[in-house]
C-alpha cells in the first residue's frame, strides 16, 4: 500500500492540478515527482497536507496567469518622479472611475501604494483635505463619494480570500474598491479591474505600470501621470 501511494502520487497531483488550472502544468509534474519521494516516507497527516499544497499551487497558477498575459502584452508605464505627479495620475483616474470599478495597487513596501491611494480617494471624494488613514489594522475603510461609496482595502494581514465575506467585500463591490496587496484576493480578483503596479528603480525613480480600462484610458499618458 505504501508503494502504491508513493508512486501514484505524481499522477494524482497532476490530475488535481490539471483540473483546477484547466491545463496540464509541467511544473506541477516536477513538483509531484519530487514530492512523491518524500510522500513515500511521510506520516498520514503530512500526506494530507500535500493535497492542500497541490490545490494552493494550482489556484495560484490560475490566478496569476491573466497577470502574466497582461505583462507580456505590455501596458502603460509612467514615471512618477514627484508626489505631484502621483497626485496628477490619481486625479485623472478618479475622473474616469465608475461604480462597480476595482483598482488594484501592487508593489513592494515603500513603492508608493498608500500615497497613490490617498490622492485617489481625495480626488474621488472631491475633498483635498480629507483625512485618509491607512486601513492596515482595520483592513477596510469606507469613503462616501459623489457617485458612490469607495472602500479602501489593505489586505496585507488577510489570511485568505475566505475572510473577505467578513469585510463586506460583496457589498463593497456595488461601489468602488481600491485594494492594496491585491495578491491576497487570489481567485476573487475582479476580471475587469485596473491593475497598477508600482516600483522603485535602482536610481530611485518611481514607476507605475497600468493594465486594464482599455476603453477608458487614453492611448498615451504623459510621464507626469496626467492625460495629454
Amino acid at each position: 500500500m505504501e508503494l502504491i501511494w508513493g508512486f501514484s502520487f505524481p499522477l494524482i497531483f497532476n490530475v488535481i492540478s490539471s483540473y483546477l488550472t484547466r491545463s496540464f502544468c509541467h511544473n506541477c509534474h516536477k513538483v509531484g515527482f519530487w514530492a512523491s519521494v518524500h510522500f513515500f516516507f511521510s506520516t498520514h497527516k503530512r500526506r494530507i497536507s500535500y493535497f492542500a499544497m497541490a490545490r494552493r499551487y494550482a489556484r495560484t497558477a490560475r490566478t496569476h496567469a491573466p497577470l502574466r498575459q497582461q505583462e507580456k502584452a505590455g501596458g502603460t508605464v509612467l514615471f512618477l518622479d514627484t508626489e505631484d505627479a502621483t497626485a496628477a495620475l490619481a486625479a485623472h483616474l478618479a475622473r474616469l472611475a465608475r461604480p462597480g470599478d476595482s483598482i488594484l495597487l501592487s508593489g513592494p513596501l515603500g513603492a508608493g501604494k498608500s500615497v497613490l491611494a490617498r490622492a485617489f480617494l481625495r480626488a474621488f471624494c472631491s475633498s483635498p483635505g480629507m483625512e485618509v488613514p491607512s486601513p492596515t489594522y482595520t483592513l477596510v475603510q469606507p469613503y462616501a463619494g459623489p457617485i458612490c461609496t469607495a472602500h479602501h482595502f489593505d489586505l496585507w494581514r488577510l489570511g485568505g480570500p475566505d475572510e473577505l465575506d467578513e469585510l463586506g467585500w460583496d457589498d463593497a463591490r456595488d461601489g468602488l474598491v481600491l485594494v492594496e496587496w491585491p495578491e491576497r484576493l487570489e481567485d476573487m480578483t475582479p476580471p475587469d479591474a485596473l491593475h497598477i503596479t508600482l516600483a522603485v528603480l535602482p536610481d530611485g525613480r518611481r514607476t507605475a505600470r497600468l493594465h486594464g480600462w482599455a476603453d477608458r484610458l487614453p492611448p498615451t499618458l504623459t510621464d507626469t501621470g496626467a492625460a495629454p
